[in-house]
């Protein structure tokens, strides 16, 4: 049976008109990227409180990144980097710069603290960390002996001056103390310096991501997928959804977490979409972001949905176009 055949007969449970095999792009999520950057490369790859991205800018920022990584921190194929941030175009560009950097990501909830860093640091294997400037506080303990290089985004430099939407906490705060180390790296210097990766050699069968569960029972432990089983559950997503490049998605959920990652982050980038994304949530920004950028997918968790029900008149619009 070839990719795109019918489900056999006698397959009553198997949804009706859906394959029994998906076809698959090549390459890996990177690849996915490059492609929509140059189909369209003028479209919004993401939005972030009233600023926007373009495919062609995200994947620019993407490969300055990964050059920093390898020629700057020493980044080589199968090093683990860990990423600690917000939802944010610095997530998603860091996600994809490790990636291209031949690098295993290693996300991590940036609810965490010290001791917990610590533990997955050494777990995972990572020695070098791309964190929001909220975190810095946190990560300073590590600097030097867990960590050998950390890079610091702030998130206002992606935010509009005149942005109408209130912000949360960590994009208006100060930003913590960074230490003054030739191992302390600012985000934005980083980028600027316009730094291009070697030519990417990690393959779908590549080590690509090593999520980490809760930690229930136990300290948590990673979970392993290479760029093959990543790619294949994003564009399952997009399947399964009915994504195209026309939708906007939300970008809510954290990214950090598989759900928020494939559901939302790579299904929007194997098809093109727009990524429309909040720092923190905040169900009163709802209804204008809705209609401000006609959101058509809304990837929520039950608790979400419940938090806007009843929804205020002034919403209940701009929430009924949207599929959930």
């Amino acid at each position: 049976m070839t990719a795109g055949d019918a489900a056999p007969r006698g397959s009553p449970a198997w949804p009706a008109n859906e394959p029994w095999h998906l076809a698959m792009p090549e390459g890996t999520l990177y690849d996915a990227l490059a492609r929509a950057a140059q189909a369209r490369p003028s479209h919004p790859a993401t939005v972030f409180y009233g600023a926007s991205l373009s495919y062609a800018e995200l994947r620019a920022r993407v490969d300055a990144m990964a050059g920093f990584l390898q020629r700057v921190c020493d980044v080589k194929r199968g090093d683990r980097v860990m990423i600690a941030l917000q939802n944010s175009p610095q997530y998603v560009i860091a996600y994809y710069a490790v990636m291209r950097a031949d690098a295993v990501i290693v996300p991590v909830n940036p609810m965490n603290k010290t001791a917990e860093i610590a533990y997955l640091a050494a777990d995972s294997g990572a020695r070098v960390a791309i964190i929001g400037s909220e975190l810095s506080d946190v990560f300073a303990p590590l600097a030097g002996e867990a960590i050998t290089h950390t890079i610091v985004a702030q998130y206002r430099d992606e935010v509009p001056a005149a942005t109408p939407y209130t912000l949360p906490s960590c994009v208006t705060e100060a930003p913590s103390q960074v230490p003054s180390s030739p191992d302390w790296h600012s985000w934005s210097e980083a980028i600027a310096q316009g730094l291009q990766p070697a030519a990417m050699e990690a393959g779908p069968e590549d080590l690509m991501i090593l999520p980490y569960t809760s930690g229930t029972t136990g300290k948590p432990k990673a979970c392993m997928h290479t760029h093959r089983s990543a790619l294949f559950t994003a564009v399952l997503q997009a399947r399964w959804y009915r994504l195209d490049g026309s939708d906007v998605m939300t970008g809510f959920m954290p990214l950090f977490h598989v759900a928020g990652m494939q559901g939302s982050m790579n299904a929007a980038i194997v098809t093109g979409a727009t990524l429309l994304l909040m720092a923190r949530w905040d169900k009163d920004l709802l209804p204008d972001l809705f209609e401000t950028y006609g959101v058509t997918f809304w990837n929520a968790a039950p608790t979400m949905s419940w938090m806007c029900s009843p929804a205020p008149a002034s919403a209940t619009h701009a929430l009924r176009n949207s599929r959930c």
